[in-house]
């Protein structure tokens, strides 16, 4: 029989360019989207076909304006290749990839965090570590 072990996302590490951002990202999926094509004929024979998917990392992350913080990071450095591993603390494997820096918002609402969201484009696809 086979046994499927679940992946709690308890606390996680997410390297950025070799830096440690956990503590201000409070959401990262790696997300694939294909381009999907279908097509049937007179006799009612459906063929379905499926792209190669394009994958982001869409991250929700509080702003960090200091010397060192990520969104002084992205805005000064867009365009930049580096590479982000996001990895949970306990209960699965990590993921590596290499995402296309992006500008991210600045501001927000009134009595809140300030935060942005983000959505850098992946070079290639995320790749699982070893477990």
């Amino acid at each position: 029989m086979t046994t499927y072990t679940p992946v709690f996302l308890g606390a996680c590490s997410i390297t950025i360019g070799g830096t440690e951002y956990g503590p201000i990202i409070s959401s990262a999926v790696f997300n694939p989207a294909s381009s999907k094509a279908s097509f049937q004929g007179l006799d009612g024979t459906a063929y379905n076909f499926a792209g190669k998917p394009k994958w982001t990392l869409d991250c929700n992350m509080a702003q960090d304006w200091a010397t060192s913080g990520l969104g002084t990071y992205m805005n000064a450095n867009v365009g930049l290749a580096v590479v982000v591993v996001l990895h949970p603390v306990t209960g699965g494997p990590g993921f590596t990839a290499t995402v296309v820096l992006e500008a991210v918002a600045i501001g927000g609402d009134f009595g809140t965090v300030a935060q942005s969201k983000v959505s850098l484009g992946v070079n290639g696809q995320p790749v699982q570590a070893a477990s």
